[in-house]
């Protein structure tokens, strides 16, 4: 039997799909081609649910100019984009060991493999308008509020966000790797460039070669024996832990001075 041609289906019968394909012969389960939109699912739950067993559950390739992934929130507490890698099939069992989450990668020395932008208005973003970075002919990182190829106006500004946050519990925050270039770079055109936020009064007993930390001191003023507070910086020089303290070296500054506006 060849294939046969309608205008249009429906399916509104008793079973719990309205589709459904499979056979020894069938590589695609369903090719669809739009003017616009390819295929269009919705559902109470899940729009779309698709799993692959070898190579990937979703597979979004852009031919020109556009986005390959689009993840698009109308809610400030949902999520654009996920991407969760628990180790197990079983949601209800902690898995013994886990992967990686999201993967940015690139293929030049002038792509990014992971951008974390915080701008003043997403207002007409579509996958062809999704605000970027690039690296200019000075060769430093500038913005674009936009595509370059898009007709919507790039005039989107980066606004006081913040554009990527790391968290952990007991591991690093942010771990940042280089073979033979800079583990980290940090720049800003009118503030400081990193911020040491003090947490503790005192040392920690666990540290490691090349901690650095900014403590708030308890001081005796010598002229009126008054208790005040002073920021100190620390620098690690032997690892340790709660049986043996680290060893620590106070970073010596001269006296401060007052930023003139």
């Amino acid at each position: 039997m060849g294939l046969e041609t309608a205008t249009a289906f429906r399916a509104d019968g008793k079973y719990p799909y309205g589709f459904k394909t499979g056979g020894a012969n069938i590589e695609t389960g369903g090719d669809f081609t739009g003017t616009k939109i390819g295929v269009r699912a919705s559902g109470t739950e899940t729009g779309v649910h698709a799993a692959g067993s070898n190579t990937a559950g979703v597979y979004g390739e852009i031919i020109e100019n556009g986005t390959g992934a689009y993840g698009l929130a109308v809610n400030a507490n949902a999520i654009g984009v996920a991407g969760i890698n628990n180790g197990s099939k079983n949601d209800k069992k902690k898995a013994k060991e886990s992967g990686i989450g999201i993967v940015g990668a690139t293929e030049t020395g002038q792509g990014f493999g992971v951008v974390g932008l915080s701008v003043d208005s997403l207002v007409g973003t579509t996958p062809t308008s999704v605000p970027t970075v690039f690296i200019d002919d000075k060769d430093q990182v500038s913005f674009i509020g936009g595509s370059l190829t898009s007709t919507f106006p790039m005039n989107m500004k980066l606004s006081s966000g913040i554009g990527v946050v790391g968290m952990s519990g007991s591991g690093s925050g942010v771990l940042g790797k280089s073979t033979t270039g800079k583990g980290g770079v940090f720049s800003s055109d009118k503030r400081a460039q990193i911020n040491l936020v003090p947490k503790l009064e005192k040392l920690p007993v666990q540290g490691q070669i090349g901690d650095l930390i900014v403590i708030l001191a308890q001081r005796k003023l010598d002229d009126t024996n008054t208790v005040t507070t002073v920021p100190q910086i620390w620098f690690c020089g032997r690892d340790g832990d709660s049986k043996n303290p680290a060893y620590w070296a106070q970073v010596q500054v001269s006296f401060f001075v007052q930023a003139k506006p």
